[in-house]
């Protein structure tokens, strides 16, 4: 006896309204990201797409009818957990859709649906919690992260528990790359639904002015105070251009971008960084100071892909998109 792999899925709908699509299990994981989803949800009137994979062994089902009868039981007590868990939700006013699929990895499910439905946006839960609550994700996110076809966030463990879940201070890492400029736009979209206070981070890696003081050019701290001081005057004139409801504030740390980050998170109820790296349909490919927020960054942490000019635009309401052109 063989079973076909389970497939529950609604058929696409016309875009009539953004989708947040949220990966959900049994553990604890999936309720931080369905907290943090949610949060996202209240302020940019999404749906939220909940999918459950089913890695059931395919190889299993040819030993016997009892076994294929067992893999049918976890696939079916699995879309029941999730239609369970939207019928919460649903109650508490969210717009809610399923997705289960059986004999595919998490990953895989997410990478999927997300291409199939055009989803606005992915939020996944950490599987382990590092000092301070940081966010240390597991292999899923791990390797959802590096393909994505659209923006991921990614939940601290213990999210659903957190007292800051109401969005106050958002923060963007800026670098005045093109993936900066498109984190800041949607990080000014969020600020002005949510009415929280923008921080604009820039870190100067002041390590790199060393080598011209030791090859015999200008002082090291000639070098830097010119490199602090030009930095300064970009970070302040794109802060200036931005809309004042934003409530926009300038932040120009010095030394290790990714640490420095990290440590500024700690005061942030959400940050949003550009991903740098190169894959197809402006894949979410991390590596450099992204890759490492991903494991440090003490609050909820949202990546925007690479090329997208306005990576979060089907999230939130044209009007919002307020940040200039770039």
């Amino acid at each position: 006896m063989t079973i076909a792999p389970h497939h529950h899925d609604p058929g696409r709908d016309p875009m009539t309204m953004s989708t947040i699509l949220i990966g959900v299990d049994a553990s604890e994981r999936s309720e931080d990201a369905i907290a943090l989803a949610r949060t996202l949800a209240e302020r940019s009137g999404a749906r939220l797409l909940l999918a459950a994979a089913v890695p059931c062994p395919p190889v299993a089902l040819a030993e016997s009818a009892g076994t294929a009868v067992l893999v049918q039981d976890v696939v079916d007590q699995t879309e029941e957990r999730l239609e369970a868990t939207a019928a919460t939700l649903r109650d508490a006013g969210h717009d809610v859709a399923c997705v289960t699929r059986g004999f595919v990895s998490p990953g895989q499910l997410l990478h999927t649906v997300a291409e199939d439905r055009a989803v606005d946006l992915i939020v996944v839960g950490s599987t382990h919690a590092g000092r301070m609550g940081r966010v240390l994700p597991g292999s899923t996110a791990e390797r959802l992260l590096h393909g994505a076809p659209c923006p991921v966030a990614v939940a601290p463990a213990g999210y659903r528990d957190d007292e800051r879940r109401p969005l106050r201070r958002i923060g963007v890492a800026f670098d005045g790359s093109a993936e900066a400029h498109a984190a800041l736009r949607a990080g000014v979209a969020l600020a002005l639904r949510s009415g929280a206070q923008l921080d604009v981070v820039c870190v100067l890696d002041v390590m790199g002015f060393a080598a011209p003081a030791l090859l015999g050019g200008p002082g090291f701290d000639r070098t830097r105070a010119d490199a602090e001081a030009a930095a300064r005057e970009h970070l302040e004139s794109v802060v200036a251009e931005l809309v004042p409801d934003a409530r926009p504030a300038a932040w120009l740390l010095t030394g290790d971008p990714a640490a420095r980050l990290a440590g500024f998170s700690r005061d942030l109820d959400l940050l949003l960084a550009g991903s740098r790296g190169y894959g197809p349909m402006h894949a979410v490919l991390l590596g450099g100071v992204s890759g490492r927020l991903i494991r440090d960054a003490a609050c909820p942490l949202l990546i925007t892909p690479r090329g997208a000019g306005h990576p979060l635009e089907g999230l939130l309401a044209p009007d919002t998109a307020a940040a200039p052109g770039r």
